[in-house]
């Protein structure tokens, strides 16, 4: 995937296209029906044959649009401004990376699109309400009775916006909200990428290619590395992954010069996306600091809801389990013949399970639901993982929790042991039936 593709799955996860699109659309939707009333409808005499239907005169839809387009933008301001207030109030209980999935809910979007657009619909049909030459007037009745189907789907929009907030509030749905964005985020670490290789390490030397700019690396195409290494003969050797954080001038990789015409450091610069913040598509550290932050933001001084945490905690399993049963990502890519021509550094799956626990245990002293939550993600981790050299890494954490409950005094460290215990012959359990298998 190309920059430009990258910038445009970017731009489709934005808040701001499907309003523009919206707007857009009634500008078009506006002029589109004017001219349809004006020449095939009134100019067929379609107009006098269903005069019944089109006895709203100039006056009347005069009024009918400024009080259409008046309440319209009157409750697209108040939907912004509860908009703002819940992303305020969001960020503070539960953290400012929260924010993102506010601004990316599409019904959120789609509401105050549609409302704004409404609101440009009824100004743009205003404005060709007029007396013609003779006498006559000109009312676009099409595109007036436009206007009122409109202010309906506004209505139920805006009931449906409202419970929308209302629950995008619980801390049950920002929960499943993360979750299934670090779900997205495992299932693109899956993808296969074509000519990997058995893990080795790159040669010394080479010339370094450095950052143009200060940023978080947000995205690294291994695919393209591979075309453009393939291209020019070269090898490269990446020193940074998906989530570092470089400043202008520092190392990006480091290249040997092969045969070819290219330049492959324009083939580093165009795999390396850099932005001012991280981004959880491509980041799967910063996806599972999401779902602990809200963990460790419940159990944290001046906060006592282990409720919350367990939460977070225990939705980390369904993802993580993913990952453990999941292919390795790769390490190194090749030409056809086995030449290793591109040596990346993906985050170790160790550093990933190893995340929750490093960050949640300094502050899970005196919370002893949060201490068996835990040893039921290492638990579910050690039943889903189907790499053998990650045997008993996950469980690895447990002693550590062990630890934690024998020297806190106001845990209760009999049901602590009771769940080790418990967590320990389950897992005897299923190495039994899968090596019976």
């Amino acid at each position: 995937m190309g920059k430009l593709q990258r910038w445009a799955v970017r731009s489709v996860r934005g808040f701001w296209l499907i309003p523009v699109l919206c707007v857009l659309g009634s500008v078009a939707l506006a002029e589109g029906l004017v001219a349809f009333d004006e020449h095939v409808v009134q100019g067929s005499g379609l107009t006098a044959r269903f005069d019944p239907i089109f006895q709203i005169g100039v006056d009347g839809s005069r009024g009918l649009l400024s009080a259409i387009g008046g309440s319209v933008f009157g409750s697209a301001a108040t939907a912004f401004s509860i908009t703002i207030s819940v992303i305020a109030t969001t960020s503070t209980n539960y953290g400012p990376r929260l924010v993102g999935n506010f601004m990316s809910d599409r019904r959120n979007q789609w509401t105050l699109g549609v409302l704004v657009s409404t609101f440009v619909y009824t100004t743009l049909v205003l404005r060709h309400l007029r007396t013609l030459q003779d006498g006559s007037v000109f009312v676009p009745h099409i595109a007036v009775y436009g206007a009122i189907v409109l202010a309906i789907v506004d209505v139920f929009l805006l009931i449906s916006f409202i419970h929308n907030i209302a629950s995008s509030t619980q801390v049950e749905t920002l929960v499943a909200t993360v979750s299934a964005s670090l779900r997205g985020t495992v299932k693109g670490r899956q993808r296969e990428v074509s000519g990997e290789l058995p893990a080795s390490s790159p040669p010394h030397g080479g010339e370094l290619v450095r950052a143009w700019s200060d940023g978080y690396v947000t995205a690294l195409d291994e695919q393209a590395l591979r075309q453009g290494a393939l291209q020019e003969e070269a090898r490269i050797a990446m020193e940074v992954r998906v989530g570092d954080h470089v400043v202008e001038g520092s190392p990006l990789a480091r290249i040997w010069q092969g045969d070819g015409r290219g330049d492959p450091r324009e083939t580093v610069w165009a795999a390396v996306d850099l932005a001012d913040r991280r981004d959880t598509a491509d980041d799967m550290r910063v996806a599972i600091e999401h779902l602990v932050e809200l963990a460790v933001r419940a159990i944290s001084p001046g906060t006592n809801d282990p409720y919350t945490a367990v939460t977070a905690i225990d939705e980390l399993s369904g993802p993580l389990g993913v990952m453990m049963r999941g292919r390795a990502p790769a390490q190194v890519l090749g030409d056809d013949n086995g030449v290793p021509r591109v040596w990346l550094r993906p985050t170790p799956i160790e550093e990933l399970i190893a995340l929750p626990f490093d960050q949640v245990l300094p502050y899970a002293g005196g919370q002893g639901l949060v201490l068996e939550a835990l040893v039921g993600l290492a638990r579910h981790l050690e039943q889903q993982n189907t790499h053998p050299e990650l045997e008993g890494v996950a469980w690895a954490h447990v002693e550590r929790v062990r630890a934690l409950a024998r020297e806190d005094g106001k845990v209760d460290e009999t049901r602590v042991e009771s769940r080790i215990a418990r967590a320990a012959e389950l897992l005897a359990l299923g190495t039994a039936h899968r090596d019976a298998d």
